[in-house]
């Protein structure tokens, strides 16, 4: 899953997540989400605990 982080305010973040593509609206769709905090706890949601390989 891919993802980024993009930092909005002072203490806010804006996590986004590449979900897939919409074959219909012809158009690549993202999950959005804003959380305060420090950006460890962002990056925490983007990285998977156990990596598949």
């Amino acid at each position: 899953m891919a993802g980024s982080l993009r930092q909005r305010g002072k203490t806010s973040w804006e996590l986004v997540v590449y979900i897939g593509f919409d074959t219909e609206a012809r158009k690549r769709r993202y999950a959005r989400t804003t959380f305060r905090g420090p950006r460890r706890n962002g990056r925490a949601a983007v990285q998977p605990d156990h990596p598949s390989t």
